[in-house]
């Protein structure tokens, strides 16, 4: 895999028996996603283990603070017990015309 900015960004990737069955990238913008964990494997573990090995990767770079993007309850969840905290506020995305 080519990453155009791979000073920027590294993906974390989680293998069972040589099979990838999830991924997260660390961003070095600080923060990190998507994670993803393909569904047979959800609830084992591995997306927690993927934010750790995330936050780990951008804290080691000296950042003080990241946030990540929270779409499911899921999420939500998982940044409460690995400490984070919501923060108020609005994200603004513009969508392509016609998507």
């Amino acid at each position: 895999m080519s990453v155009a900015y791979s000073h920027l960004a590294e993906p974390i990737v989680a293998e069972v028996d040589g099979q990838i069955v999830g991924f997260c990238f660390a961003q070095l913008i600080p923060h990190f996603e998507p994670l993803y964990v393909m569904p047979e494997w959800r609830g084992t573990g591995i997306a927690e283990e993927l934010a750790q090995r995330a936050m780990k990767k951008i804290t080691d770079t000296g950042a003080q603070r990241f946030m990540c993007v929270v779409q499911s309850q899921f999420a939500e969840a998982l940044c409460k017990k690995l400490g984070m905290r919501a923060v108020p506020g609005v994200i603004y995305v513009k969508d392509s015309e016609g998507g």
